[in-house]
């Protein structure tokens, strides 16, 4: 079947019936919860050889999927879900309104596209959005669905029990400096505090390396610290009248609170510090 094309993606067990798919494309990270009740995935790969390798997957263990449960809205974690039509898509509400956007429609425009498989791409909406936190009982899983928005309005972040296994999409990526795409910094802020109050035994982020309970802690505390300390010290000169160029000159040497081993580390440290720019030039009601 299409699942045997070349794929080099790999799906790895991370604890008891959770797998992880680890992609070379932007060190993506995806999700397979194998359950009696029906496999669940969380995420789907914009790579349509790696969603069909998850989809597979879960068909060689007996345990169709059913349900597809989405940290948010963005392509690269739901393109795949055009290949399940029929399965149930759960996300957090404003997730079906952003994939039939003018925003997502001019992120498609692009050319080139971020991944050539975007140029067939189906948008394939929610069957069900959900609004702040909620339970799905599986078999013998719980996943507790947690609203994490920051990155982006409509994230989530999903807790897998009994293993313990957190995935937190794009609220947490561990190979970049935290990235605001389309949501809010405070925000993040809040939903980086949120995630450190919540018992989990694993990390996998929606980009980047898994992490174990401690090594995520560390990771998290430290990305926090440089988020707040970014916010206070672009707020500050904001309030002084200072021009975005000139801001981006004052806060260039915050990078050093970052986590080691960051890649594109100038580049959203820009991104960042224009949101938050942008973000106080609103709330100021200037124009």
């Amino acid at each position: 079947m299409a699942a045997e094309r070349e794929c080099p993606a790999t799906l790895e067990r991370l604890g008891g019936d959770v797998w992880v798919l680890a992609s070379e494309f932007v060190h993506s990270k995806r999700g397979l919860i194998l359950d009696s009740g029906g496999a669940v995935l969380v995420d789907t790969p914009v790579v349509m050889a790696e969603s069909e390798k998850m989809i597979a997957a879960a068909q060689q263990a007996r345990r169709p999927v059913g349900r597809i449960v989405l940290t948010h809205s963005h392509f690269d974690h739901s393109a795949g879900c055009q290949l399940l039509p029929h399965a149930e898509r759960i996300a957090q509400r404003g997730a079906g309104g952003w994939m039939l956007s003018a925003h997502a429609a001019a992120y498609l425009a692009q050319e080139p596209p971020e991944h050539p498989d975007l140029k067939r791409l189906a948008i394939t909406p929610p069957t069900l959005e959900i609004d702040g936190s909620a339970q799905m009982m599986l078999a013998e899983h719980r996943l507790r669905l947690i609203p994490t928005p920051g990155h982006s309005p409509d994230s989530m972040s999903v807790l897998v029990e009994p293993e313990g296994v957190l995935f937190a999409g794009d609220a947490v990526v561990t190979c970049f400096p935290p990235v605001i795409q389309d949501g809010d910094s405070l925000e993040a802020v809040q939903s980086y505090r949120r995630i450190l109050g919540i018992e989990f035994r694993w990390l996998v982020p929606g980009h980047g390396p898994v992490l174990d309970r401690p090594a995520a802690v560390r990771h998290i505390e430290a990305s926090l610290s440089y988020l707040e300390i970014l916010r206070g010290r672009v707020a500050q000169l904001t309030t002084q009248g200072a021009p975005l160029p000139q801001i981006e000159a004052e806060v260039a040497g915050l990078t050093a609170g970052l986590p080691t081993g960051l890649e594109m580390v100038p580049e959203w440290h820009r991104r960042a510090t224009a949101k938050i720019w942008a973000e106080q030039q609103a709330s100021a009601g200037t124009p």
